[in-house]
């Protein structure tokens, strides 16, 4: 007889989860989908993400690279590559989600048993959320799930030295998001130097905060090439919205305040949201996004208060190992990046919830230390 272990079983269960998840979308909302339509379907609203729409448009251009260009949609091009390959398959493209799923959920593994083996119990609890947090995102070829698979890959092949493997999900990565490319970069030269890298990265971010002013008209903090796409994103219409965006763009020093705001509210959007139409309901239709987006906050708030209030600055001022402060060092920067866009949403925090739940469930232990020649410890 066949025995699987309880994590195998788990993932296992999951992916048939989000099968049926996928398979019940495209059979209840296929033909309006085909449509271009994601609002007031059969009594729900908002069953997609409409970025997908605009990536499957590309994909059915001549000429994908020539739209992409005009249009500067630089994040199009991992999501339409992979609308172009599936050949518009709806079907195909919840396959490859459901896929990086599992990918995600055994990197997950193999990052706790790297840091901490007496905690691989808690790898059942973490792919179990993880999967409520893919269920949404994983109708249409969009950026979330690639990117959460993605960065947890590579965080996991960087800290154990895979220099060849953390390149490839580093390509992944910028394929997919771009920015990443501004993430990753820094961390990896202060892990290089650094005995403790968290330390001097929330410096860096400190300093970056400060002066964003003098940064924020660059390409990579403005959304204006798809903000035309995203009916619906969270307005600035209101004073103190407008205000805290004012100070974010133009007021050196209370910048970096703002950017906190701005990280808060990314994190609290859904609740944020009830308090402002008491509703999960628009126009008499359940919002599929806002009620998904309430249930990734509740799943993941515990993660959030162990990981702020007490792993991150202990970290900061203890004696954990350089393996941890490099995982919290990408924990933070991906955080940090959030506050600097121009839009207030809690799924640009999506690719980081696999290294916080494993920042969350782990215990900083002294077992590699800081690299002292420069390079990064090889794990054989």
């Amino acid at each position: 007889m066949i025995q699987m272990r309880r994590s195998t079983v788990v993932i296992v269960a999951c992916t048939i989860g989000l099968l049926a998840y996928v398979d019940g979308a495209l059979a209840l909302f296929g033909a309006a989908l085909d449509e271009g339509t994601w609002e007031h379907v059969r009594g729900f609203t908002r069953i997609i993400i409409p970025d997908t729409f605009l990536y499957l448009q590309i994909a059915q251009e001549e000429s994908a690279a020539a739209v992409v260009a005009a249009a500067g949609v630089k994040n199009s091009v991992g999501p339409s590559l992979l609308w172009w390959v599936s050949r518009n398959s709806w079907y195909a493209v919840g396959a490859f989600n459901i896929v990086c799923y599992v990918a995600l959920a055994v990197y997950v593994r193999k990052l706790v048993t790297l840091l901490d083996p007496a905690q691989v119990r808690r790898c059942t609890a973490i792919n179990i959320i993880l999967a409520g947090v893919c269920t949404y995102y994983a109708v249409g070829a969009l950026k979330e799930i690639p990117t959460l698979a993605g960065f947890t890959a590579f965080v996991y092949h960087f800290l154990s030295g895979h220099k060849k493997a953390s390149v490839l999900w580093f390509v992944l990565l910028v394929l997919f998001r771009f920015q990443f490319s501004y993430l990753i970069a820094p961390v990896y030269f202060i892990s290089r130097v650094r005995p403790n890298p968290l330390r001097t990265t929330l410096w860096a971010l400190v300093a970056l905060g400060a002066l964003f002013p003098l940064f924020s008209l660059l390409d990579v903090f403005t959304p204006g090439s798809i903000e035309f796409f995203r009916v619906g994103a969270t307005p600035y219409s209101d004073s103190l919205g407008a205000q805290v965006e004012y100070v974010r763009t133009h007021i050196l020093g209370l910048s970096f305040v703002a950017i906190i705001i701005r990280i808060i509210q990314s994190i609290f959007e859904p609740v944020i949201q009830l308090a402002g139409t008491r509703s999960l309901s628009e126009a008499g239709s359940l919002s599929v996004y806002h009620a998904h987006s309430l249930l990734v906050l509740t799943m993941m708030l515990s993660s959030w208060i162990v990981v702020l209030s007490r792993r991150l600055w202990a970290d900061v001022y203890g004696d954990a190992s350089w393996r941890f402060g490099t995982l919290y060092a990408f924990v933070a920067i991906g955080v940090f990046a959030t506050g600097g866009t121009g839009l207030i949403s809690h799924r640009f925090l999506v690719p980081v919830y696999g290294l916080l739940l494993i920042a969350a469930s782990v215990d900083p232990v002294s077992d590699v230390p800081a690299p002292s020649d420069g390079t990064v410890p090889m794990v054989v």
